[in-house]
């Protein structure tokens, strides 16, 4: 059995508003070996009563990283799980707790290793040394992640309960999450296939995040943003691109396609305003 968790396997909490929560949630990933510990506008992650809780593990919440936002959070990441108690209407898989090892598996390529250099294959750069992460994303404790938060994640997980009260502790809920991440990784169903060739390179969050917004700026100088509302819309263009899983050459030729409209634009734009200059001086002149 492993000692604990995959290295870039990472824990993402948003506006926990409970210290004692972060306490427990530190303790936990102390007990099951990981320390990838990321908090996106949560409370004093110091307070004493985290600390406290934290027991044993206290170091966890003294190297956490913390993060002004989720897109900065989540900009290394390759694959985004967000967690729910209840249904959304969505694009996106929902997994119950029981088949996490079928969710692990639909993004398994994250967890392999790079290749051993071959002869003559020049040392790789820093950025390629540096292991795309995946996360599980945790929201609020009362009103759990919004569907913009959601928005980032390629699948959602969700934990079965009775239905009177489908809400779980946070930490509760950690608890159990966590415990099953642990069981899988004690053996990994990887495929050999998998294991020999990671043949889709999926973009980061990062990467995908100034995809979408080189794309609004083109949704802007068309005029397009003053017609729906922009909020609704970044959601839903969250969505898709999170759903389609593109890969790091694919964002490499939409954003090329998208900086040659926008130059095109600006091309046509000169040329109307050249004409509309010269139509103002042959009037004048007439």
């Amino acid at each position: 059995m492993k000692e604990g968790l995959p290295e870039n396997l990472c824990f993402v909490f948003s506006k926990i508003s409970q210290p004692g929560n972060l306490g427990f949630v530190a303790r936990l990933m102390g007990n099951f070996g990981n320390k990838n510990l990321r908090l996106v506008q949560c409370c004093d992650h110091l307070a004493d009563e985290a600390l406290r809780y934290s027991t044993h593990s206290a170091v966890l919440l003294k190297e956490a990283k913390v993060f002004p936002d989720l897109p900065s959070a989540l900009a290394d990441c390759e694959w985004v799980v967000g967690t729910t108690a209840r249904k959304r209407r969505s694009f996106f898989p929902l997994y119950s707790l029981p088949a996490i090892s079928q969710l692990l598996e639909s993004c398994s390529f994250s967890f392999l290793e790079n290749p051993k250099k071959e002869k003559n294959r020049k040392e790789p750069s820093n950025r390629e040394k540096i292991q795309p992460q995946v996360a599980f994303l945790f929201g609020n404790e009362t009103s759990g992640l919004s569907n913009l938060e959601l928005s980032f994640c390629q699948a959602y997980l969700t934990i079965p309960t009775a239905p009177l009260h489908s809400s779980l502790n946070l930490s509760h809920a950690f608890a159990l999450v966590i415990f099953q991440l642990f069981q899988h990784f004690a053996s990994p169903p990887l495929i050999e296939e998998q294991k020999k060739n990671k043949i889709y390179d999926l973009a980061l969050v990062g990467e995908v995040e100034g995809l979408k917004d080189h794309f609004f700026t083109l949704l802007e100088a068309i005029g397009f943003l003053h017609q729906t509302k922009e909020m609704s819309l970044r959601e839903n263009i969250s969505a898709f691109f999170a759903h389609s899983q593109v890969s790091k050459k694919e964002v490499r030729i939409l954003r090329a396609i998208v900086n040659k409209t926008l130059v095109a634009i600006k091309r046509l734009s000169s040329q109307r305003e050249g004409l509309e200059k010269e139509a103002e001086k042959a009037g004048k002149s007439s």
